[in-house]
């Protein structure tokens, strides 16, 4: 009888300990599940931060200044910018090209939808 009620002593403690495991497996999944979807949150947000700039200018024709404000947040932030302006240097725009129309455009965007290419066309 002695080693029945040890066998079940030892039958129990596995039981336990499966339990004490698959509880530990349980709860990490739902914290992973949980950081993972947390992650899509925050890459979303922050995509949508970066395009909020490029899409507040309507897409059509745009002024000089707003042309040249687009030009530097593209260089800075590593966008391409095909730029189609015959006698506009934008390095050193002069102040009658300010008030130049220009054609804006976002090109395409990348896999996650940032922006990757706008074009400027006089």
């Amino acid at each position: 009888m002695e080693n029945a009620s040890k066998a079940l002593v030892m039958a129990g403690a596995v039981l336990i300990a499966v339990g004490v495991i698959t509880l530990a497996l349980y709860v990490y999944s739902v914290f992973s599940s949980y950081a993972n979807t947390m992650e899509t949150v925050y890459s979303a947000s922050q995509v949508e931060s970066f395009n909020r700039f490029y899409e507040s200018y309507p897409e059509g024709t745009i002024r000089g200044v707003d042309a040249l404000n687009l030009y530097r947040k593209a260089c800075d932030d590593d966008v391409v910018v095909h730029v189609d302006t015959p006698g506009v240097d934008f390095e050193d725009l002069q102040l009658d090209q300010y008030l130049t129309e220009f054609t804006y455009r976002i090109e395409k965007r990348d896999g996650s939808g940032r922006v990757a290419q706008i074009s400027l066309v006089n």
